[in-house]
């Protein structure tokens, strides 16, 4: 049997995923056991919407690192996924202009810092397979009414593609 925890918040990016982790101040987090033997971290879309906030991309790769450095200190042996989805490249709301002529430039820049996370060991990241572009298409009823996030159908779709990929993923040592 598999059992599924989900840690979010709505608009959270991967400083506001990594403080949900901490206890509050009446010692309360929305987790209390941290243990897992996998853990896929979707992130970067509300991150690169923090770009206009001074957020940039290396910022978000010294926050994932930390919260992949946080999930590997609670299951060391336990594998952490961050995988490289394009979600931006189909999102309705993505496709209108003036978005359509920046969103590529704008989230890549925020994609390559989990490849280069990757490459220095501290999570897994997998592109999509060669000549693949996205995971979703523009078929509407694959995305909220946002036109950003998907829908119930399109994180179904994303789950079909990541149960392709999770089972070939080894736990790889916290990077500090």
């Amino acid at each position: 049997p598999v059992e599924w925890r989900t840690i979010a918040a709505n608009g959270a990016d991967v400083r506001e995923l990594n403080e949900l982790l901490e206890p509050g101040s009446n010692g309360d987090s929305q987790v209390v056991d941290l243990g897992f033997d996998i853990a896929v971290v979707l992130c970067g879309v509300n991150d690169g919407k923090k770009f206009w906030q001074g957020r940039w991309p290396s910022h978000f790769r010294e926050d994932l690192a930390a919260l992949c450095n946080k999930l590997r200190r609670a299951a060391p042996d336990g594998v952490i996924t961050v995988p490289n989805l394009l979600g931006h490249v189909e999102a309705p709301l993505f496709q209108l202009w003036p978005m359509c002529h920046l969103v590529d430039v704008l989230f890549d820049q925020f994609e390559s810092q989990k490849m280069a996370l990757a490459e220095l060991g501290a999570v897994r990241c997998w592109l999509l397979e060669p000549g693949a572009r996205k995971v979703l298409s523009t078929d509407q009823k694959l995305w909220s009414v946002d036109g950003i996030h998907p829908s119930t159908e399109g994180y179904h779709r994303i789950g079909e593609w990541l149960a392709t990929h999770l089972a070939q993923m080894r736990p790889v040592p916290a990077i500090e």
